[in-house]
């Protein structure tokens, strides 16, 4: 699997943002208005990120109500470490530090 959708907490520097795209491949980074937005404008949203194959990383308050069933994973950065809190592909659960996070760790939960 190639394609992702990934929600993170909203509270990151310019910095971790640059280290998540780099690390994760993104094609891009959005926030939570604008994913909103794209999925009650085009009901097929979803579908076509993992049809082009594209992986999105989602930014927005870990607290807002959204659908985590409609993302791949929802994970959590805080001083250095991300934590998987959702998990489509298996268990959550899996904690590690920024430097090593790559997709293949978040679906193998390795």
């Amino acid at each position: 699997m190639g394609s992702a959708i990934i929600v993170v907490n909203d509270d990151l520097t310019e910095q971790v943002k640059s280290v998540f795209t780099r690390q994760l491949f993104l094609s891009e980074t959005i926030d939570g208005a604008e994913f909103d937005a794209r999925v009650v404008a085009n009901p097929n949203y979803l579908e076509s990120v993992h049809l082009m194959n594209l992986r999105v990383l989602v930014i927005r308050p870990l607290t807002d109500t959204f659908s985590r069933v409609d993302v791949d994973y929802v994970v959590f950065f805080k001083a250095g470490l991300v934590s998987v809190e959702y998990n489509k592909y298996g268990p959550p659960g899996l904690t590690l530090p920024l430097d090593r996070l790559y997709l293949n760790r978040l679906i193998f939960n390795q």
